[in-house]
């Protein structure tokens, strides 16, 4: 989110954007988001007659011939009797069901307990049921329920794979640690994967390295 608010103020003559779609909270928020807003602030100024979608849980949309479910968004805790302004910001994420070649990954953003119990509460374990899970806030939250339910069999973890001695064990022993090297990828500095369906199979198609160096600390 950070980078492509750079990227507007930078580049933005060159790029044309036509879409846009995002459900963050009010501006109460701020303070816990400023490349949220900041993206979006910029995205007015630079692309005053872009068309913007919300999606709402429940929504369906397609690009391509990905299948995109909006299964939560932070309006949920306010429509079944909560807090209109969650504990936790991290449970405000919006969660996506995304379908490709038969195969269902679960974007978990970083939501919390309130928000993984608000999700098990209403859907099925069908629902839930993933190929691929990408481990909600860098597997910082102490999560167990989700992953036992949505049972993938790969698992993106947003975080150096360094810290996967740094955190508690029990936080990966559900989860990663049950899972051998080859089904569990971190966002390490070795580079980019890429998946794609072959003969029904999630597979592995290709590797990246690394290009470029480390952000060098220029204003966003």
């Amino acid at each position: 989110m950070a980078m492509f608010s750079k990227i507007l103020r930078l580049y933005h003559e060159d790029i044309e954007l036509e879409r846009v779609m995002f459900n963050f909270p009010s501006t109460e928020f701020y303070m816990y988001a400023p490349d949220c807003y900041s993206t979006i602030n910029r995205i007015n100024k630079y692309y005053p007659e872009v068309k913007y979608l919300k999606p709402h849980a429940g929504q369906k949309f397609m690009l391509a011939s990905t299948k995109f479910e909006v299964l939560q968004t932070h309006e949920c805790f306010t429509a079944y009797g909560c807090n209109e302004k969650p504990d936790d910001f991290n449970d405000t994420s919006t969660i996506l069901k995304i379908t490709f070649d038969k195969k269902v990954f679960l974007m978990l953003g970083d939501f919390n307990k309130i928000g993984e119990a608000q999700l098990l509460k209403h859907y099925t374990e069908d629902t839930l049921k993933a190929d691929i899970v990408q481990a909600a806030h860098h597997l910082f939250n102490m999560l167990y329920y989700i992953y036992d339910v949505s049972e993938p069999e790969y698992i993106l973890v947003p975080t150096r794979v360094e810290s996967r001695t740094n955190h508690d064990k029990y936080k990966y022993g559900r989860l990663v640690l049950t899972r051998t090297d080859d089904k569990v990828f971190f966002a390490s500095d070795d580079g980019t994967d890429g998946f794609a369906v072959r003969d029904g199979k999630l597979t592995r198609i290709y590797h990246d390295i690394l290009r470029g160096g480390e952000y060098d600390g220029s204003d966003l």
